[in-house]
């Protein structure tokens, strides 16, 4: 097995990622960053060229040309640039990365039979789990990343296909997988947010009620589905008012799969309501989260003929 110690401009341009988006990125990089990536990688980010990954410079090439390094000194550099390009890219909406890193390898017959990867979505947020049987050519997604989709798992199949599809003798320690989503953009990690927003970031939630109970005249029990920033499929949050409590019997498709951030903010709403303001038609809640992912406040509630304008 090897260590997979380069993100291949050509492979990102090859696989359909926005060449534009990479070029802004990698002009926010110094001068010394830039040289770096170019010569591990075999590429010139100004005329366009793209050399066989043969003629790649080698960590003690990179450390020659740089005096003062050592090889192993040029290859912590060029980690820390590739985080650095991986998060400019990140942060340009344009592509998102699911990063893995495998834990377990079962041999038989030298060869590898099954693997285990932890894997994460966009850099951000706790680790999923998936097991490979590379024998039946099967995976299982055991836990989902924190901030993967909780129904379509577009990041876990991502890096599914990724892994089955390379040749046993690539099979890599660790790699960032870089790729274009073809559903609109996700929210941006709240943590990651909250930094360019001076620690606050704004998100919505869509909230609807599809059932409630009374007894006489007091609203007892509800149902309401919600709907993390205007995408993906709706959650669903089930109310007991006589008991106080509340129940998550669905999360949302961009919920945070392990704090689930946006569906205890809805709680924390609905509850707060008094019950002559008890939500029955759609409404959409601005949200404003902090980096402790804690919602701060609820600013306001946009009713139905206010939706169209405010999106």
């Amino acid at each position: 097995m090897t260590r997979d110690d380069s993100w291949n401009y050509a492979d990102v341009l090859w696989n359909g990622i926005q060449a534009k988006a990479v070029t802004a990125a990698f002009e926010q990089l110094s001068y010394k960053e830039q040289w770096y990536l170019e010569k591990r990688n075999a590429i010139c980010m100004t005329c366009g060229r793209v050399s066989p990954l043969s003629t790649q410079s080698t960590f003690e090439d990179l450390a020659v040309d740089f005096e003062g390094t050592t090889a192993s000194g040029a290859e912590r550099f060029y980690r820390r640039t590739l985080d650095k390009l991986r998060l400019k890219l990140l942060e340009s909406g344009l592509i998102h990365t699911v990063t893995l890193k495998q834990t377990e390898c079962r041999k038989r017959n030298k060869k590898i039979a099954a693997a285990v990867y932890l894997y994460q979505a966009d850099s951000d947020g706790e680790w999923g789990e998936l097991r490979f049987d590379f024998e039946s050519g099967t995976a299982e997604i055991v836990r989902l990343a924190d901030w993967d989709t909780t129904t379509s798992n577009i990041f876990a199949k991502t890096a599914i296909r990724f892994v089955q599809g390379l040749p046993e003798a690539r099979l890599l320690n660790s790699v960032v997988v870089p790729f274009e989503m073809d559903v609109p953009e996700r929210p941006l990690p709240l943590t990651k947010a909250a930094k360019e927003s001076n620690g606050n970031s704004s998100h919505t939630i869509s909230l609807r009620q599809t059932e409630r109970w009374k007894t006489g005249e007091t609203i007892t029990a509800a149902v309401y589905e919600y709907l993390v920033d205007n995408d993906g499929e709706w959650g669903e949050l089930r109310f007991d008012f006589e008991n106080g409590t509340a129940e998550i019997v669905k999360l949302a498709d961009w919920d945070t799969v392990k704090s689930n951030v946006f569906a205890k903010a809805a709680i924390r709403f609905v509850q707060d309501l008094p019950e002559a303001r008890l939500l029955q038609e759609e409404a959409i809640l601005v949200c404003y989260v902090s980096a402790a992912e804690s919602f701060q406040k609820q600013s306001e509630i946009l009713r139905p003929k206010q939706i169209k304008s405010y999106l």
